[in-house]
């Protein structure tokens, strides 16, 4: 990938952060949030695993059928990506690629993290981060635009979106 497109990719990436902030969140809105996301992967055909926390604590959880052992272990390092950085899993991944830095080179297990696409920060105005929304099953930048495409419906919020950028 070239440093145009991923520069290009973090500054989508930003403003999807920047316009997707919650006035609130509860139990109801990570099942409607969730609920939105396996709705669509049914529509388009997709298998994914989706998982929405709040505070540590699971609020959404459904792994499609076929889904594989492998996609849990990614979504499992998407998430623990999110909850250390407060960012997208993706824009962790894109810094990384701007810098050459590693994971390793923060002191982290690569094993444990991920820097791809598919985990959203769930940021509340007035809070800031709260949890997590982390799709896993499809290529990264369609597990990312998944749930900015649910949280910008829920929200009722236009963003951009990341595909224009891998066509």
């Amino acid at each position: 990938m070239e440093m145009n497109t991923i520069h290009a990719l973090l500054d989508t990436v930003a403003r999807q952060e920047s316009d997707l902030v919650f006035p609130s969140f509860s139990s109801e809105d990570a099942y409607e949030i969730g609920r939105s996301i396996k709705q669509a992967a049914d529509a388009a055909g997709r298998k994914v695993v989706v998982s929405i926390s709040k505070g540590g604590m699971l609020l959404f959880f459904h792994a499609m059928d076929s889904i594989k052992p492998i996609n849990l272990n990614w979504l499992n390092r998407k998430i623990r990506t999110t909850d250390l950085y407060h960012c997208s899993s993706f824009s962790v991944g894109l810094r990384q690629r701007c810098s050459g830095g590693t994971f390793a080179d923060a002191g982290l297990d690569p094993a444990q993290y991920a820097g791809v696409g598919g985990c959203f920060p769930v940021v509340v105005k007035g809070c800031g981060f709260v949890g997590t929304i982390a799709v896993s099953g499809m290529e990264q930048q369609e597990d990312h635009q998944a749930v900015v495409d649910a949280v910008s419906g829920f929200l009722q919020v236009q963003t951009v979106s990341v595909l224009p950028l891998f066509k």
